[in-house]
């Protein structure tokens, strides 16, 4: 019987390019205008390589929904971040 215990997933190049894809649009549809894509998707891509995430077969998500979440979780802070520093700059209302 084989052992059901959380396993680190092995990234393929197809799980890689799937993560590059799924940055890609989550890039598109979170981050402003003038947000270069490719460095939001690198910054996501790196976070995953770093840490590659830990896969339980026995709770039944599939290797590449935690992948999806991992890549979109990361883009998502990326566009926070994004989100900050541009406030710190925005021109107030004139009174």
């Amino acid at each position: 019987m084989p052992d059901p215990s959380p396993i680190e997933i092995e990234l393929t190049a197809d799980l890689l390019d799937y993560a590059r894809r799924v940055g890609f649009a989550a890039a598109k549809d979170h981050c402003k205008p003038g947000v270069c894509h490719d460095d939001v998707v690198q910054e996501a891509l790196l976070h995953l390589i770093a840490k590659p995430p830990v896969w339980d077969p026995a709770r039944g998500a599939s290797p590449k929904t935690l992948i999806y979440l991992v890549v979109q979780t990361a883009v998502l802070k990326h566009a926070e971040r994004e989100e900050r520093a541009l406030r710190k700059f925005k021109t107030l209302r004139v009174a």
